[in-house]
C-alpha cells in the first residue's frame, strides 16, 4: 500500500506502517477499483437504511455507520447520520429525508447556500424548466395505476378527523414538495456528489439501483414499484446534469404531485368525534 510522500505525492514503493490490516484501512492510496466501490456502497447502505425502517434498529443503525463510513465528504456523513438518527426515533420518510437533505446542501455549500440556488434558477431557462416539470408529471402518471392499485389493497389510514378539502389540498402539495425536496438532495445531492469517479453508465446503474430499492416499501412500492422509481431515477439524473438541481426538483415535484393527488381520495380517515 502506497503512503503520502514528504512532499504531498503519492509513493508506491514506501512499505504501510499500519501493519497488514491498519494499512488496508488508513493508508492513504487506494486501488482505483477499491475507491470506486465507496460510492457504490455508500448508495446501497442508504437504501438498506430506509428499506430497514421497517425491520429493526439494529439495521438501522448497522447500514447508518456503514454509510457514514463509506462516504468521503463531511456533508455527506452529516446528512447519513442525521438520517439514520431521525429514523431510529421513529420521524417519519418524508421529514427524515427533508431535513437530512437540507444539511446536506448546507454543508456542502456552507455560506454560498443562496448564491448556490439563484445560481441554479438561472440555469434553468424557462423553456427548460417546464419541460422538466413536464416530464416529471408524465413520469409520476405513469404510476398512478400501480399506486392505486396498491393503497386499495392496503389502505392508508389515519386516525384524524377527515379535514377539509382545502386542508388535504395543502397537505398534498406540502408533502410532495417536501418528499422532493428531500430525495433529491441525498439522491441527486449527496451520492450523486460522491459517484464523481464513476463513469456516466455506472452513475445511472448505482442511482436507479439505490433509488429503486429505497421505494420498496413506498409508493409506489413492491419490485414493480423499484423498477418504476429506478428508472424515474435516471431522468432525474439526465435533468440534473443538464439543467441542475432545481430543474431536478420540479420534476420530482410534478411527478409526487400526480402520485400523492391520486391516492388522497382513497386515504381513510378513521378518526372520530364526540359530536
Amino acid at each position: 500500500m502506497a503512503l503520502l510522500g514528504r512532499r504531498g505525492n503519492y509513493s508506491a514503493d514506501r512499505p504501510a506502517v499500519y501493519g497488514p490490516i491498519g494499512s488496508f484501512v488508513f493508508s492513504v492510496r487506494r486501488p482505483r477499483e477499491l475507491m470506486c466501490l465507496r460510492p457504490i456502497a455508500l448508495a446501497i447502505s442508504l437504501s438498506l437504511l430506509v428499506v430497514a425502517r421497517y425491520q429493526s434498529a439494529f439495521l438501522i443503525a448497522m447500514f447508518t455507520v456503514l454509510g457514514v463510513a463509506t462516504a468521503t465528504r463531511t456533508s455527506t456523513r452529516g446528512a447519513v447520520a442525521t438520517l439514520g438518527l431521525l429514523t431510529l426515533v421513529g420521524v417519519p420518510w418524508i421529514a427524515s429525508a427533508s431535513i437530512s437533505g437540507l444539511i446536506w446542501f448546507v454543508l456542502e455549500n456552507q455560506k454560498r447556500a443562496l448564491d448556490v440556488v439563484k445560481r441554479g434558477i438561472r440555469r434553468s431557462t424557462a423553456a427548460g424548466f417546464a419541460l422538466a416539470s413536464l416530464l416529471g408529471l408524465l413520469a409520476g402518471s405513469m404510476v398512478v395505476p400501480l399506486v392505486q392499485a396498491q393503497v386499495r389493497d392496503a389502505p392508508v389510514q389515519i386516525p384524524i378527523i377527515a379535514p377539509p378539502a382545502w386542508v388535504v389540498a395543502l397537505a398534498v402539495v406540502a408533502f410532495a414538495l417536501a418528499n422532493a425536496i428531500g430525495e433529491e438532495l441525498l439522491w441527486r445531492g449527496a451520492i450523486l456528489s460522491e459517484s464523481s469517479q464513476l463513469g456516466l453508465p455506472m452513475i445511472f446503474v448505482v442511482q436507479a439501483a439505490s433509488f429503486g430499492l429505497a421505494h420498496l416499501g413506498g409508493l409506489p412500492g413492491g419490485w414493480a414499484g423499484c423498477l418504476l422509481t429506478g428508472l424515474a431515477s435516471v431522468l432525474f439524473v439526465l435533468i440534473h446534469r443538464r439543467l441542475g438541481m432545481v430543474a431536478s426538483v420540479a420534476a420530482h415535484l410534478l411527478a409526487d404531485l400526480a402520485i400523492f393527488t391520486s391516492v388522497a381520495p382513497l386515504v381513510l380517515f378513521t378518526g372520530w368525534s364526540a359530536g
